[in-house]
């Protein structure tokens, strides 16, 4: 686990090489996850250094005197869900050639012990307030976060996690001649948070973006939700399985890299902005004889710039006047 201490058995690199009276260095080499023992989470970084064994006398023992060098592998716990990582220290065989097998390397494995973030919407509702001709020409957007799950402040992580935002129809229609774009659960429309490199609340962060449809409909204003899932955390590249690491690393679940936070939903509402359609008789005038029943048609007038659709209901009073002559 991780810890802030110096390792209170730390690794030990048994050494034998070259019979010599002489002291002698033996190199080692960090590569891998840590960086020169300080135990920084720091991908890829190698550094070098050495131990010394002191010259022994011509009467030691082999087995009572024999020389061991501790090497202290400082780690710094910190409160960042990530893959379980390694310190890998390499005995440089240049000059030690009969150091071999098991005694060339030692390798430590730091076991995250981090809580997994809180994944959820930063905000739960949206839109409203922008027509609905301007917000499809720029496509709204809102965000999801990650949270430490002990404190509730916005955190990242040491993984990159994929997420499912699934829209529900509410009371808008998806389609590309409809209200909005769905969005569906499949790869295409997943989205992500990178590994963060920094600290920063927006490293912990992720943008979702609805597409909208101007549509020639006089309708309500209209909901679309939209649902977050947490799909898992991936580390070879390998979407097909979100459980399948490189040698080394531990099988982990979804759970294992972000849980589900309070708001998991995020309602967008779409300001319609049509003007209601314009209602006209068929004809101005017309005539019947007696006893023939007429039927006058009242109809949306299709004049530009009128609309002839809608999706509400439309009652229309109708008053009846007779002249004199009649």
């Amino acid at each position: 686990l991780e810890t802030t201490a110096t390792t209170s058995n730390p690794p030990t690199l048994i050494a034998t090489g070259h019979a010599s009276t002489n002291t002698y260095p033996i190199d080692y080499t960090y590569w891998g996850s840590g960086s020169d023992g300080t135990g920084t989470s720091t991908a890829l970084s190698s550094g070098a250094g050495s131990v010394t064994f002191t010259a022994v006398d011509d009467d030691d023992n082999a087995d009572a005197d024999r020389q061991y060098v501790n090497i202290p592998v400082t780690l710094i716990d910190d409160d960042i869900n990530e893959w379980s990582e390694s310190i890998v220290l390499k005995i440089n065989e240049t000059g030690n050639d009969d150091v071999t097998g098991t005694g060339v390397s030692d390798k430590l494995t730091i076991v995250d012990e981090d809580l997994p973030p809180l994944a959820k919407f930063t905000t739960t509702t949206s839109g409203g307030s922008t027509d609905e001709e301007t917000i499809a020409g720029t496509s709204p957007t809102f965000t999801i976060g990650l949270y430490d799950q002990t404190t509730g402040n916005p955190t990242v992580s040491g993984k990159k996690i994929y997420f499912s935002v699934v829209t529900d129809a509410a009371d808008a229609t998806p389609g590309a001649d409809n209200d909005f774009i769905a969005l569906t659960d499949t790869e295409s429309d997943w989205i992500s948070i990178d590994a963060a490199t920094d600290l920063l609340d927006a490293s912990g962060q992720a943008t979702v973006t609805l597409d909208i449809n101007d549509d020639l409909i006089d309708e309500t204003d209209q909901d679309v939700e939209v649902l977050l899932d947490v799909k898992g955390g991936d580390y070879d590249g390998d979407l097909g399985s979100f459980a399948t690491y490189s040698a080394g690393h531990y099988d982990e679940s979804a759970a294992d890299a972000a849980i589900d936070g309070a708001d998991m939903t995020h309602t967008y509402t779409i300001k319609d902005d049509d003007d209601p359609p314009v209602l006209k008789f068929s004809e101005s005038s017309s005539n019947t004889d007696e006893g023939v029943a007429k039927t006058v048609t009242i109809e949306f007038d299709d004049t530009s710039p009128n609309i002839v659709l809608s999706e509400k209901t439309i009652t229309v009073p109708i008053s009846i006047s007779t002249t004199e002559s009649d």
